[in-house]
């Protein structure tokens, strides 16, 4: 019995399909790795954003909290809670908070 044999273009056209095969699977698994790092990117960029976000808030904060510790020191306390100072003490504290402010939008704004 006589095993049958496969003509040189069959052959060809056979190992072609392969190799072009093989080139998709590539291509394929490399757009797969490229949208994963897109993704990660993207994750990424907007967890630094949140980050951002939230330091600003601290930032701002901590000058708010500066401004009427400061009025509070070199002024008094009044019985109901309220900061008793002169406009001296205000508008320092007031020039003080204004520099932490810009300060925090340069660090974190955006």
């Amino acid at each position: 019995m006589k095993t049958p044999k496969i003509s040189l273009p069959v052959l060809i056209v056979i190992m072609t399909f392969i190799v072009l095969l093989s080139f998709a699977f590539v291509q394929f698994q490399n757009n797969n790795r490229k949208m994963d790092i897109q993704e990660r990117q993207i994750k990424q960029e907007k967890l630094q954003e949140s980050l951002r976000g939230i330091s600003l808030l601290d930032c701002l904060n901590d000058a708010d909290t500066k401004y009427f510790e400061y009025a509070e020191l070199n002024g008094s306390k009044n019985p109901d809670g309220s900061i008793r100072a002169t406009a001296y003490v205000w508008n320092k504290a007031r020039e003080d908070k204004d520099a932490a402010v810009k300060i925090c939008e340069l660090k974190y704004g955006k």
